[in-house]
């Protein structure tokens, strides 16, 4: 081997080693996501967007839904339309944040949840315990700009959102998949395999929750669906 093959060996062991460190245990199923010209775009992309923009979430965080739900764990998939785009509000989980305040999504959703499972105990906006417990977290979009909703929604994430659907459906666990808003609704074409579960309704904003949201049961439904298959359930609390 050369100094240039040994320099370009270096350079791809670097990058790869990057995209475990963002991704986890998902490294081995999306590799080769991260090598189409597509998610090389959007990475270019946003490395010129943080020099001028205020990207949410923060750049560590962009991928934490995959850190924090390891793949072999999934078992239940909560699909979001992008982050956050308040200052400092998305931590890099869908509908996740870690300030006191909660944002008007969440709230419908605990307020859902209490009505759905009412001995859960709602301490924080922080949905890491979710994650923890096989709850990928996920929005369609992973980046937007402060004060700009779906700023990113032209920059190609929609693809990589396609390929881990695709990855899902053919995971061998039996998922639920909960749709919420019609950008997550489109991804139902993906969930082809019978074994899985989809559940869908408007999204929790103020705006739509009212439409079907509010009084859905999505969560006493998805765990009496995970019941039966891994005899345990979701503990939807916060901690």
């Amino acid at each position: 081997m050369n100094w240039r093959d040994r320099l370009q060996d270096t350079i791809i062991k670097s990058r790869n080693k990057k995209i475990y460190k963002q991704v986890g245990s998902w490294y081995k199923i999306l590799r080769d996501e991260f090598d189409k010209p597509y998610m090389q775009y959007i990475a270019i992309a946003l490395t010129n967007l943080l020099r001028t923009k205020n990207v949410t979430p923060k750049e560590p965080n962009i991928f934490r839904a995959f850190r924090e739900c390891d793949y072999k764990d999934v078992k239940l998939v909560i699909l979001g339309q992008d982050p956050y785009h308040t200052k400092d509000t998305a931590n890099g989980l869908a509908f996740s944040t870690d300030q006191e305040t909660t944002p008007e999504s969440l709230k419908n959703i605990f307020k859902e949840v209490q009505r759905d499972i009412p001995e859960v105990e709602l301490l924080s906006n922080d949905l890491t315990h979710w994650a923890k417990q096989g709850v990928l977290l996920l929005n369609v979009f992973l980046t937007t700009e402060q004060h700009t909703a779906k700023a990113h929604k032209d920059l190609g994430w929609h693809k990589f959102t396609e390929r881990v659907f695709a990855e899902l459906n053919k995971h061998s666990n039996k998922i639920v998949f909960m749709l919420w808003g019609n950008d997550a609704k489109r991804y139902k074409r993906f969930v082809t395999n019978s074994k899985h579960l989809v559940l869908e309704t408007t999204h929790p904003s103020p705006l739509s929750a009212y439409k079907g949201f509010n009084g859905c049961s999505h969560f006493s439904k998805a765990n009496e669906f995970i019941q039966k298959e891994y005899k345990t359930k979701i503990d939807f609390s916060t901690k």
